[in-house]
C-alpha cells in the first residue's frame, strides 16, 4: 500500500505548480497551503512604520524590486487548486497542528516558513526543497548570495531531510543551475524551480520504495544567510550585477562538492 504524501507549501504559483505535479502524477494525498492575508500583511506594514527596523526593512524591499521588476505576490490561495486537490489553507502551522497526521507519511515542505519538529518528527520520510547549494548556501535570497559574492557556478538547489538546522539536514540530492549572460533572478528562478520539481518527483516517487539514502553536512562549511544579513547597500550592489555578464561568469569562482543523486538522473541545467 503506497505511502500517504503530506505537502506542505505557499501560495505563489511555483507553489500551486508543485502541486499540480505531484497530484497529476499520483503522488499526493492531503495538501496545506499557507498564505497571508491582507489584513495580516496590512497589519504588518503599520507596525514597521512606526519602528525604524520596519522603515528600514520595508525601504530594502522597495529597492529589492530592481532586481525582481516582475515579481509578484500571491496573497490569497487560488481557490482552482484547493478545489483540484482539497487543499487546506492556513497562516501559521499552529492553527493546523491538531488536523495533521504526518506518522510514517512522507512529509514534503516547499516555500512555507519554517516547518516545526511536530510536522515530521514521527514521518516516514521528510523532504525540503531549498533553493541553494548546503552547506554553502543555507536560509534565503541564496541566489542573490552567490551572484554578489561571484560565485555563479554554485547557485542551484538542495532536497534534504527536515532537521532543527536551518536547510541542515542530511542531504538528498542536489543539482545546479548553469549561469547564461544576459540571466535575471527571474530567469534563474524559473530554471531552479523545474530543475528541484523533477528531483523531488523523483524522490517521492522512490521513497514509496523504502527511506532515502542521505549524506551528512558540514555545517562548519557555508553561511545561513538571515533578513538581517540582507540591506539597502546589498540589494543596490546585486542590481548591478543583474543582468548577468560573460565577463561575471568568467570571472566566477570554481564549482564546490555537491551530493547529486545519481539515480535521479541529471540534475543541471
Amino acid at each position: 500500500m503506497p505511502r500517504k504524501v503530506v505537502l506542505f507549501t505557499d501560495s505563489v504559483g511555483f507553489g500551486h505548480d508543485v502541486i499540480s505535479s505531484l497530484h497529476d502524477a499520483g503522488l499526493l494525498d492531503e495538501v496545506y497551503v499557507q498564505f497571508s492575508t491582507v489584513q495580516n500583511r496590512m497589519r504588518r506594514y503599520l507596525m514597521d512604520a512606526l519602528r525604524l527596523r520596519g522603515i528600514s526593512r520595508r525601504l530594502v524591499g522597495l529597492v529589492d524590486r530592481l532586481n525582481r521588476p516582475s515579481r509578484t505576490m500571491t496573497i490569497e490561495v487560488d481557490d482552482g487548486v484547493l478545489r483540484k486537490t482539497g487543499a487546506i489553507s492556513f497562516t501559521r502551522f499552529r492553527e493546523i497542528r491538531d488536523r495533521v497526521v504526518t506518522k510514517d507519511a512522507i512529509v514534503v515542505v516547499y516555500g512555507t516558513s519554517i516547518a516545526p519538529s511536530w510536522v515530521y518528527k514521527d514521518a516516514f520520510q521528510s523532504i525540503n526543497v531549498h533553493w541553494g547549494l548546503s552547506p554553502y548556501y543555507r536560509g534565503i535570497l541564496c541566489t542573490d548570495w552567490a551572484i554578489l559574492n561571484r560565485d555563479l557556478f554554485n547557485i542551484g538547489f538542495t532536497l534534504h531531510e527536515l532537521s532543527r538546522e536551518v536547510d541542515g539536514g542530511q542531504i538528498i540530492t542536489q543539482g545546479r543551475v548553469n549561469p547564461q549572460a544576459g540571466d535575471s533572478i527571474g530567469t534563474i528562478t524559473y530554471r531552479l524551480h523545474h530543475l528541484a520539481k523533477a528531483a523531488l518527483l523523483k524522490a517521492v516517487s522512490a521513497a514509496q520504495e523504502g527511506p532515502l539514502m542521505g549524506v551528512s553536512q558540514d555545517l562548519t562549511k557555508g553561511r545561513n544567510y538571515t533578513s538581517q544579513d540582507w540591506t539597502i547597500r546589498t540589494s543596490l550592489s546585486l542590481s548591478r550585477r543583474l543582468p548577468i555578464k560573460q565577463r561575471s561568469i568568467d570571472e566566477s569562482g570554481p564549482e564546490l562538492p555537491i551530493h547529486e543523486n545519481t539515480s535521479f538522473g541529471p540534475l543541471s541545467g
